[in-house]
């Protein structure tokens, strides 16, 4: 194995091991050149940290009890291995191009090389993913931002939003609806507690200035709307449980008090700015919230269902599915919207 290669395994253990993010970055930072053939040691070590390291991902990720959709519609209560089948989860090109580019590229030049355009199978963009987030944390954020490859995944946008938001172009519609069903449904249940953390710490991190809010608030919007109405659509409102889940975060049940003004859609903005882009950029800012009240009212559809109606049971089933986030947070996210949308607004002193 030569240097190179053991950087290259370095490199791939640390997507999965966050901690050592700060011992892989001056290999992120110079360049390196791996041999043509890589030894089968290598090969070896990379298939089995990659097999491994997305698998304990998921596992960790879904040590949680939670609720999720089979393909009969049934809901299925439990651990994520106990509530569905192990997704298939291939490493494909893009995955092993992302690798090899990470050590080659010297990424601290700041003008990297471009990775190409490949095709990425669900395995790939988990694996993009937790690129953005160790090269984020190393402080090479732009660098993921400028590559086409990242820009096209919805899971990178998903835990890495607030590092993708700017210049270049969304991921598309279709590819956030694959999310929606499926495998991608099933994947997305079982990262929720995951994804619901970053979700939410990226709300945290919001921005006061007006322009950039608005430039972050487009890009939830496009990673957010298309997933929600195609889970609608498919009947997997599970595969949005990141994002309910990370709601309750910041709205507490109606058991708790909530103070409305005190939250990351209603912090004050730049007050250099006009009023008027002040309060586009405010507005612009609920996407997380009225995904939610889309959510929220499906919700409502099913429990308007009549016990004599064909599809009593399913409505039952997602009753059950949504009471477990509700808890009167539905009622205060629509207040929330009103508060912030109304014309009378006043910024917290």
């Amino acid at each position: 194995m030569t240097p190179a290669e053991r950087d290259l395994v370095a490199v791939a253990r640390a997507l999965f091991e966050p901690g050592t993010a700060a011992m892989v970055g001056p290999v992120l930072r110079r360049k390196a050149q791996l041999p043509e053939k890589w030894s089968r040691r290598t090969m070896r070590a990379l298939q089995d940290i990659l097999r491994k390291g997305l698998v304990r991902l998921l596992a960790r990720s879904g040590a949680s009890s939670g609720v999720s959709f089979d393909e009969a519609g049934e809901l299925r209560e439990g651990r994520a291995w106990e509530r569905i089948s192990p997704p298939a989860l291939v490493v494909g090109a893009a995955s092993l191009r992302t690798l090899t580019w990470m050590v080659e590229a010297e990424l601290g030049s700041g003008k990297p090389d471009p990775m190409g355009d490949l095709d990425l199978g669900f395995a790939d963009e988990i694996v993009l993913g937790c690129a953005a987030q160790l090269l984020a944390a190393v402080r090479l954020g732009p660098v993921v931002a400028a590559q086409p490859l990242f820009r096209k995944s919805p899971f990178v946008w998903w835990v890495a939003l607030d590092v993708m938001a700017g210049e270049g172009p969304l991921p598309t519609a279709a590819a956030v609806e694959r999310w929606a069903t499926g495998a991608g449904a099933d994947l997305l249940g079982c990262l929720a507690e995951d994804l619901a953390l970053r979700w939410s710490a990226q709300e945290l991190r919001a921005t006061t200035d007006p322009k950039r809010a608005l430039v972050v608030a487009a890009a939830r919007a496009a990673v957010l709307e298309p997933l929600v109405a195609r889970a609608l659509a498919e009947n997997r409102p599970d595969a949005c449980a990141f994002l309910l889940t990370s709601l309750a975060r910041w709205i507490p049940p109606e058991s708790a008090p909530f103070d409305l003004v005190r939250t990351p859609w209603t912090r004050p903005l730049d007050p250099s700015a006009s009023l008027a882009v002040r309060t586009d950029a405010r507005r612009s800012g609920l996407a997380s919230v009225r995904a939610t009240l889309a959510l929220a009212a499906a919700a409502d559809r099913a429990r308007r269902v009549g016990f004599v109606d064909e599809d009593w049971d399913q409505a039952q089933r997602m009753v059950r599915f949504y009471a477990r986030f509700d808890e009167g947070r539905f009622a205060r996210a629509e207040t929330l919207r009103a508060h912030v949308e109304g014309l009378s607004w006043e910024e917290p002193s």
